[in-house]
């Protein structure tokens, strides 16, 4: 899946960065961090949607993706 390249950042790598680090122990994780009002009106705006666009969302169980998430940034 990496074959070809030297870096992965966001979404939707940073779901499965627990993976990643196993497989590639000796690779540089970089952490940010923001307030949690921040990272929802990101999220909500971009990986949200992935579930209404393409039925992939990871959130899907959560709650974290569906009409009322799509609406409510498409109206913004």
């Amino acid at each position: 899946m990496f074959d070809g390249f030297v870096a992965q950042v966001d979404f939707p790598g940073a779901a499965f960065w627990q993976q990643i680090t196993q497989a590639f122990p000796d690779a540089l994780v970089v952490l940010s961090t923001r307030s949690a009002q921040s990272w929802y009106r990101s999220a909500s705006a971009t990986i949200f949607q992935l579930n209404d666009d393409h039925g992939s969302s990871p959130f899907q169980s959560c709650g974290g993706s569906g009409s009322a998430t799509s609406s409510t940034s498409q109206t913004s």
